[in-house]
């Protein structure tokens, strides 16, 4: 354990789930978390017995039984199957579109027209001692391309802070002091927000701050990246963390998609009215 953290391990590797299957031969077995256990193959209450099973010959004086089973002590076995499986932190990515929207139902249709060149920005924070903390040290900006979309990559789950890996989160703006969106909002505004409740055509786009927000994706306002823990924690609370009342597993993360942005332009009206003259009747009526 103490090599493994030496050596950076813990920067790339989180320990895989503990005995997922029901092959003993193939599962790993390591368990690693925040307490005596941490670093074990086998359960607290689990032995392993090298002692091959007594055969009907065996001389009852070097038998031993044990949960039903009887051993003998002179003769050992070799034993296979201890396991322990590492898989790489996933890195994940934020993706979406801004576009023109014509019609003003905050709904990407199909064939209107997309925005190129919106600068966007997005921020990081971590989670630590119950609460979100911004990286001061990250900034990263991107532009939408011809056909409207942006991608921000190999984004982390998860970050380690002082030896300690917490739960990422992340935040997308449009950049308010961006030269494409004052030629924008001189002709447009920012459409409906989420009429779908979230689908991959709404409008994710708030007018407040400028903001992106996707509540179903994010924590305390963070979009995240890692995983849910469906079901609870099965065996390695070392890649767990909780935040919001929601349990994470920091070794597995989803790509967040669909993150739009949508421009709906001001609509022109009119005002009409009738002069007429009146005739003796002076009913204030126009005839």
């Amino acid at each position: 354990m103490d090599g493994c953290a030496a050596d950076g391990l813990w920067d790339t590797y989180a320990v895989t789930k503990y005995r997922a299957g029901s092959n003993r031969a193939k599962d790993s077995d390591w368990i690693i978390s925040d307490d005596a256990d941490s670093g074990r193959l086998t359960a607290a209450d689990e032995y392993i017995v090298v002692a091959a099973e007594a055969g009907k010959n065996a001389n009852p004086v070097n038998v031993a039984e044990v949960e039903g089973i009887s051993y003998d002590a002179c003769q050992g076995t070799d034993i296979d199957g201890l396991d322990a499986g590492l898989k790489r932190y996933e890195d994940a990515a934020l993706l979406g579109i801004v576009w023109k929207d014509a019609n003003h139902d905050g709904i990407l249709d199909e064939g209107e027209e997309k925005i190129e060149g919106l600068e966007l920005v997005l921020t990081q924070a971590y989670y630590k001692d119950g609460r979100w903390t911004k990286a001061e040290d990250f900034r990263q900006e991107k532009k939408t391309g011809e056909d409207g979309t942006y991608k921000f990559g190999n984004l982390p789950a998860s970050l380690n802070i002082d030896g300690t890996r917490c739960l990422a989160g992340y935040q997308l703006h449009v950049d308010g002091d961006g030269a494409t969106l004052a030629k924008v909002l001189k002709q447009y505004a920012v459409s409906k927000y989420m009429v779908e409740d979230g689908s991959e055509k709404d409008n994710k786009l708030l007018w407040e701050g400028l903001h992106m927000s996707w509540p179903e994706e994010e924590n305390s306002g963070w979009l995240v990246f890692a995983k849910e823990a469906a079901g609870g924690f099965s065996g390695n609370s070392y890649n767990y963390r909780q935040a919001g009342g929601r349990n994470y597993d920091l070794a597995y993360s989803e790509d967040i998609g669909s993150m739009n942005a949508g421009f709906s332009p001001y609509q022109t009206t009119s005002i009409t009215g009738t002069a007429w003259t009146e005739d003796y009747d002076e009913k204030g009526e126009a005839d």
